[in-house]
């Protein structure tokens, strides 16, 4: 019997290295160790509340338990410690076998609360794990309908497990897949925005243009009549030009005849005045 409870109970050392830079960590946890044949490991919350540490105990690979590794509730006791003096600090673990206690059977009622009310958290299959392993060995403490309840979701742990993996991963796709989403009909908007845009730009450009052609037409009809009124003109410069030749001939005969006819009339008018100086 002695050797049976040796076998069925034993002492852990944990050995911490670097306790000072790990405790800022959210969680962290020991190698797995066997004692009474089911592999164990101690994962402590050194972050959670600035009096004390949060440390517990909980089996290191469910699907290597031998059978009847849970035929009896193993309950743990442990002595921290923690020399600041010290770079690395030890956790010694007793297992054994035996009844949950009430402060026991209360943390686990916590922390099964804590579980319940925020399943995302990182930590929530080990404790929720370790939750429901000691309040299924609770003598006392739950009712008949939290007992049945517990029992219920112990047995169908593993499911539960698969299926809340199982959405995590399909909420995690359909959260990528949203947003992914999102960013194409941005995109979608943003060009919409743009073609709009240019669209805008373009039928502005093009009535400028319908104004510009219409003042080029206008310019092209102004420069057409120039054209013409120059043109004419030019024309009537040149006949101008030879009038003004032929009127300067005329004018240049018609001195030369006045002045004949000037000197024809200074010898009459000569000879006039001698004869009336003579008979007058």
């Amino acid at each position: 019997m002695e050797e049976e409870q040796q076998l069925r109970s034993g002492k852990y050392t944990w050995v911490i290295d670097s306790f000072s830079e790990k405790k800022n960590k959210p969680k962290f946890s020991s190698d797995a160790f066997t004692v009474g044949g089911c592999k164990w490991q101690i994962t402590m919350y050194p972050g959670r509340e600035a009096d004390y540490l949060e440390i517990y105990l909980g089996v290191a690979d469910t699907a290597t338990l031998p059978d009847g590794c849970f035929s009896e509730h193993f309950s743990a006791t442990g002595t921290p410690h923690l020399g600041e003096e010290s770079a690395s600090h030890s956790q010694t673990t007793d297992v054994a076998s035996d009844t949950p206690s009430s402060d026991d059977i209360e943390k686990a009622k916590h922390s099964l609360k804590e579980c319940l009310l925020d399943l995302f958290k990182l930590d929530m299959r080990d404790r929720l794990s370790s939750a429901l392993s000691i309040l299924s060995h609770a003598g006392a403490g739950l009712s008949p309908d939290q007992q049945r309840s517990i029992e219920t979701f112990k047995a169908n742990f593993d499911d539960f497990l698969c299926d809340f993996l199982t959405f995590e991963l399909d909420n995690s796709d359909f959260e990528l897949q949203k947003i992914t989403t999102d960013r194409i009909y941005s995109t979608m908007k943003k060009n919409r925005e743009g073609h709009l845009s240019y669209k805008q730009s373009f039928d502005s450009l093009t009535e400028e243009k319908e104004e510009l052609y219409k003042r080029l037409k206008e310019v092209s009809s102004g420069e057409r009549e120039l054209i013409s009124d120059w043109e004419t003109l030019i024309k009537e410069s040149e006949e101008v030009k030879l009038k003004c030749a032929i009127q300067e001939k005329k004018l240049a005969e018609a001195k030369e005849k006045k002045k004949i006819a000037e000197e024809r009339m200074s010898r009459s008018t000569s000879a006039w005045s001698s004869l009336k100086e003579q008979f007058l």
